[in-house]
């Protein structure tokens, strides 16, 4: 932890980040030598032109980039520290090292002396020994040849994704034999190594490196299984807006069509199409049964954890008759909000529409879209995302003039939305999925190891039937927590949320937002008290026992007060326009006293909310951290998850 500033008596801890999230390339010197509405109808808008299809491509590698990139920093920072000890050791084999022949090199020569001088062991150790170097410079190759195929991806990898299918995979392919490759040298030369008594000198390092490789392989494989078959992924657009637990509300999505590692088709749809043709009815959460009578695609993103409320999208989009009678069955999905594209127009925009009298820049681009579909919906029907259609070729046609510093911009971009969760994957590839939970692609929740000592907190705001409120509310979350001595910890959560849409002239906009707040905490809490909540009382627009409606087993736990693993407490806050609504919940979790102590935090998608954080010791204990009873940290914007180690001292 850093930056560490008196705050009367507590120490105050800015901007934690969480180990193992970020996706920004850095260089690192040695590793790389010179490198609402249902009255729509089953109209779709579909494209096959090779602009927009381009814009899908750039979503799907830049998760492939991502894989590498994300894994090439974290993965080859384990590959520096090996190779300065594979180094050393060749420094005790080359005897010119030992004769000063290497003096100022900077490589230190080991000092060891074989332990048994008998002839055989002496023997074995010059002669396999003494190939050492020859298979340090087979492994550096091996780097070299990853870092130049990922090179090829990066310049003509997104060509091939809508033109030369083959060429991708096949370039996959020899990356994914590259990389096994580099474990295999890996472990050949810390082998030898060890048998010759240097598995001291050998940083602990190589463990990372072989978890971090077979990810890196696997997660190619499963992206050669996905883009090699015939595949189709739902690509979500998500209103900020109108925000929902897993981000926000699900408008608009497209098909893409994936066959022998090319995007043939994209097909765009608004979210009710296949709503329409889900013939089975099932219950919908309680909450959402103020506007809904059955649950369907565009309420699926009910749940925190982007998973699970993916996965219940898939289950909707390919139960739907729309796609189940022509034997489609999506094979994932990514979800991206209005905050991505923003930085995508930041980078190649302004964008003239003048068929709309319009020029979209990244300030105005939710707003004006926002208004453009939203107004006289009903009359419009499914024209009403016509803009949507005529801007996306505008987009990829300037991604495609962007010169190289642009390009590398624009991926980097695509990082920042997955770090800041406003591009979230999920794939039924077990494969694919793993390796892109473990770059912090998914949008998963934060699981506790059993018999962790820890406390857990994500809020997640679900507006139901509060217009398109949630671009001008403000909020401020604060939670003030207390170890007692008996290991309890006790809670008191404050929520402020301020409406500042009263002068928009848009009446969606001064709407009184009306939010049913998820408080995901562990799941032994227990709530103590609520204060400032709305009192309501939802009554079921349909009779579900008689009316023969299934329920959804995720959604029974749900309603018993659980979710992945993480306890609910659910509340109702209602703020109209211009004012502010403070929600106040104390909750106590039972635990026992313990050395260490972790706290995590996870923000929600397509929410942008202040946090703060006081911890106190119990009596008789101070944090090592600080030196004092107390901890603190305040960030205007927290990272997607932050992680707070503390460790408790008796005094």
């Amino acid at each position: 932890m850093s930056d560490n500033k008196p705050l009367k008596k507590t120490s105050v801890v800015k901007d934690i980040k969480n180990p193992g999230g970020e996706f920004e390339e850095k260089t690192f010197n040695g590793l790389f030598r010179g490198r609402g509405d249902d009255s729509f109808g089953p109209k779709t808008n579909r494209f096959s032109s090779k602009a927009v299809v381009f814009g899908a491509a750039i979503v799907i590698a830049g998760l492939a980039f991502g894989m590498f990139i994300h894994y090439r920093n974290q993965t080859m920072r384990s590959v520096a520290e090996l190779q300065q000890s594979f180094m050393r050791i060749v420094s005790f084999i080359d005897r010119s090292d030992i004769s000063g022949d290497n003096a100022g090199s900077g490589v230190e020569p080991l000092d060891w002396t074989p332990g048994d001088s008998s002839i055989l062991q002496a023997f074995d150790f010059w002669s396999e020994g003494g190939r050492f170097p020859e298979y340090l410079i087979a492994f550096n190759k091996d780097i070299d040849a990853a870092e130049s195929e990922m090179a090829s991806l990066k310049q003509s990898g997104l060509n091939w994704l809508f033109e030369d299918g083959e060429a991708l995979v096949a370039s996959l392919e020899r990356l994914e034999k590259t990389v096994s490759s580099i474990n295999d040298k890996a472990a050949l030369l810390r082998n030898v190594a060890s048998k010759f008594g240097f598995a001291g000198k050998i940083s602990p390092a190589y463990l990372n490196l072989q978890s971090g490789l077979y990810t890196i392989k696997d997660g190619l494989a499963g992206l050669q299984e996905v883009l090699a078959g015939n595949s189709h992924i739902a690509f979500i657009f998500e209103n900020v807006s109108e925000i929902r637990p897993a981000g926000g509300f699900n408008g608009s999505y497209a098909d893409a069509a994936v066959k022998f590692g090319k995007i043939e088709t994209l097909t765009v749809n608004d979210i009710f199409y296949p709503d329409q043709y889900f013939e089975e009815n099932v219950v919908p959460p309680k909450p959402l049964q103020v506007i809904a009578k059955s649950w369907g695609a565009r309420d699926a993103n009910w749940f925190f954890d982007f998973p699970s409320s993916a996965e219940k999208t898939l289950s909707f989009l390919n139960g739907s008759s729309a796609y189940k009678d022509k034997a489609v069955e999506f094979q994932g999905v990514v979800a991206i909000n209005s905050r991505a594209v923003e930085r995508i127009l930041d980078i190649c925009g302004p964008i003239d529409l003048p068929e709309y009298k319009l020029t979209l820049t990244k300030d105005n681009f939710l707003t004006e879209i926002q208004e453009e579909v939203s107004l006289n919906s009903a009359s419009k029907g499914p024209a009403r995302k016509q803009i949507l259609k005529v801007l996306a070729p505008k987009i990829v046609e300037r991604i495609q003039q962007s010169d190289d510093t642009q390009k590398e911009r624009l991926f980097a971009s695509i990082f920042e939305s997955f770090n800041r969760k406003d591009i979230r994957v999920y794939f039924k590839n077990r494969r694919l999925e793993t390796a892109a939970e473990s770059l912090g692609m998914t949008g998963s929740i934060y699981k506790s190891a059993d018999g962790d000592y820890a406390d857990y907190l994500a809020v997640a705001n679900a507006n139901i039937n509060g217009g398109k409120t949630d671009v001008f509310m403000k909020q401020k979350i604060s939670l003030k927590s207390e170890l007692l001595s008996d290991g309890t910890i006790k809670n008191n959560l404050e929520i402020v949320r301020t409406h500042t849409g009263q002068n928009q002239k848009l009446s969606f906009y001064r709407a009184t937002n009306q939010d049913y707040i998820q408080i995901l905490a562990p799941k032994e809490a227990k709530a103590l008290k609520a204060t400032g909540n709305t009192s309501r009382t939802v009554t079921p627009k349909v009779n579900y026992a008689k009316a023969g409606y299934s329920r959804d087993p995720d959604v029974e736990l749900f309603e018993s007060g659980f979710q992945s693993a993480k306890k609910v407490l659910g509340y109702w806050l209602d703020v109209r326009p211009g004012k502010t609504g403070k929600l106040a919940v104390s909750y106590e979790q039972p635990s026992m006293i313990r050395d260490h102590f972790r706290f995590v935090y996870e923000k929600q998608s397509g929410v942008e909310s202040s946090f703060k954080y006081e911890i106190s010791a119990p009596p008789g204990f101070i944090f090592k951290e600080t030196g004092i009873s107390a901890f603190s940290y305040e960030s205007d914007d927290p990272p997607k998850r932050l992680i707070i180690d503390l460790n408790l001292k008796q005094i």
